[in-house]
Formats: C-alpha cells, sequence, structure tokens
C-alpha cells in the first residue's frame, strides 16, 4: 500500500496477491485497501476466517521509539495456494514475496515461485516475517526459505530484520548474517533492526556492489517523535513501510534510467528508513491519504532531511 501511495503519479500498477476470508474483518480490510491507489485484482476470497494478528503496542517503550508483540492467526491463508498468484504476478517487473512465512503453501513453494520469476525476467524481492509455524515446529533450527540452499542465487534482494536474519541463517550477529547470505547467492540484502541502524550489503547484479555498512535511522523524524509529532501513532507497520519505501525507490531509479547492474542500494534504504520511521506518526500499518499524492508530499522534508544528514544523492 506505500508503494503504490509514494508511485501514484507515475504510470505504475502495484498489485496486491494475497486471500481474505469471507467475513466481516475481510470486507473491512477490502474496503480499507480500495481507499488506497493498490490494484486489488489478485486480492481472493477463501473460505475460513481472514488471516490476522493481535498487536500488542506500547508506544512508550523503548525510549519512546515504541514496542510491540504479536499474536498470530493463520485463518484462510492456510488455504492460499501459489496457483492463485496467476500470470500477472509473475511477469511483473519487479515481484515481492512478501511475509510468505504466514502463508504456508507459497513459503514451501517459496524455491519453484522464485525459479519461475526469475525465468520470466524481473526483479525477485523476499521480505520476510517470524516464522510461527517452523519456530513451533523445530525450535532451534534454522527456518526455510523454500529450498534455502537453492533460493539465494534467485533472489535477487532480501530484506528481514535482524532476528529473522538470524534465524534464518543461524547467525548470531549481522554481518555474518549477510555474509552467509550473499555467500549463499543472494544478490543484496538488507538487515533492519527497529529504531537502531540498518545493515546491507551487495556483491553486484540488480544493484551496485556494497561492501557490508550500517545506515543511520533518521534523526529529523527521531526528532519529531521526541517533539510529540504523531502522539496517536504506533510502531505498527514500520517494516512493512520501510520495504514498501524501498520498493518506490527502486521503480523511481527504474523510471530514471537506472538498468540492472546500477541501482543503487543505499537510496532504496534511505527511502525504506523515512518510510518505516513515517509510520509511527499514525496508527496502524496503513495510512489514509485525505487526497492522492499527500502521503508522498508529507515524506519529501523527511527525505531531504535525510539526505542532508547523511549526504546522500536521493532522486
Amino acid at each position: 500500500a506505500h508503494a503504490a501511495q509514494m508511485l501514484s503519479h507515475l504510470p505504475v500498477r502495484v498489485q496486491f496477491h494475497a486471500g481474505r476470508g469471507n467475513d466481516q474483518t475481510g470486507k473491512a480490510i477490502q474496503d480499507l485497501l480500495r481507499q488506497t491507489p493498490l490494484d486489488l485484482t489478485g486480492y481472493e476470497v477463501i473460505e475460513g476466517e481472514t488471516p490476522s494478528t493481535v498487536v500488542l503496542s506500547d508506544p512508550a517503550g523503548n525510549a519512546g521509539r515504541g514496542e510491540r508483540s504479536f499474536i498470530n492467526t493463520l485463518g484462510a491463508a492456510a488455504g492460499y495456494q501459489p496457483d492463485m498468484l496467476g500470470e500477472e504476478f509473475h511477469t511483473s517487473a519487479i515481484r515481492l514475496y512478501g511475509a510468505t512465512a504466514l502463508v504456508p503453501a507459497l513459503h514451501d513453494a517459496l524455491t519453484s515461485l522464485l525459479k519461475r520469476g526469475r525465468e520470466e525476467g524481473g526483479m525477485n524481492i523476499v521480505g520476510t516475517v517470524f516464522d510461527f509455524r517452523n519456530e513451533q515446529r523445530h525450535p532451534g533450527r534454522p527456518w526455510p526459505l523454500g529450498d534455502t540452499e537453492k533460493s539465494g542465487p534467485l533472489i535477487d534482494l532480501l530484506v528481514c530484520d535482524r532476528e529473522e536474519a538470524f534465524k534464518i541463517s543461524g547467525e548470531s550477529d549481522t554481518e555474518s548474517a549477510i555474509r552467509f547470505f550473499l555467500d549463499a547467492g543472494v544478490g543484496a540484502v538488507v538487515v533492519t533492526h527497529g529504531a537502531e541502524p540498518v545493515t546491507l550489503g551487495s556483491h553486484g547484479d540488480w544493484f551496485s556492489p556494497v561492501d557490508i555498512k550500517c545506515m543511520p535511522v533518521s534523526r529529523a523524524i527521531d526528532h519529531a517523535l521526541r517533539d510529540g509529532m504523531g502522539k496517536q501513532g504506533d510502531t505498527t507497520g514500520c517494516g512493512d513501510n520501510f520495504l514498501g519505501g524501498m520498493l518506490a525507490s527502486i521503480a523511481i531509479q527504474t523510471f530514471r534510467g537506472r538498468v540492472r547492474g546500477h541501482m543503487d542500494l543505499a537510496e532504496a534504504c534511505a527511502w525504506g528508513i523515512v518510510s518505516g520511521g513515517y509510520a509511527c506518526f499514525y496508527p496502524g500499518g496503513l495510512c489514509h491519504e485525505p487526497d492522492p499524492g499527500w502521503k508522498r508530499r508529507e515524506l519529501r522534508p523527511f527525505l531531504a532531511a535525510y539526505q542532508q544528514q547523511t549526504g546522500l544523492s536521493l532522486t
């Protein structure tokens, strides 16, 4: 949804592929999503309860930066099958396999889905989520990404938070986790850590090579939060909006003429950092725009401030 809002001024179609139950919760979610620029033709209705997560949020936690815990209900996501993705998904210029661990059939088939995408061309992006199912089944063992060994060379960009990076790689520090993924053939890796710096690296394929390095969080957003901006907000959706910001940046970079091998990973992360931080200013993960382009205009000063903070050149 955030990527669609950031790209509404461009001839880009952002399509959402997922499943919901035929219940009041599912209808309410669909009504909310209809208020965004998302294309919902891939949003399937499946028998069962709509997948949901109860978020226990403490906005005052973590020194005022917010903290939360989750209780997930799988619901109708258990019935969502890989063939429901449809041809348009596989032939898209950018494909995001987001939070597939919450959709078991997709997650188990991830390697074959990535392979199909690679055959079609375009970019394969994987965004991870806490894998409740595999953590419960095999506590202490690394979480799979389909067949992890075979999936690695098929992933152009992997985005995960620190805990997920550790759980999937089996490593216990961020740099080692990133090296694990790069050695496994992943093109570029970004690891977030809440309100702490973001760590990234790329061996060069879609993105220019980047030695493993850290990027700071947005100082302007930190100051705004301390000054009381977004008192009604919480940290729900920060990671998803981070990934949405990266998606938007990648699309914008493509429109500006950057080609495979010359995409700027740090620039995409800058958009992610500002987008994820901005999600703290409103409750929940979805921002309701009073008019098209509103959120993009609101984000611009924070992007400019981050550019000044880091010296990056942002499109």
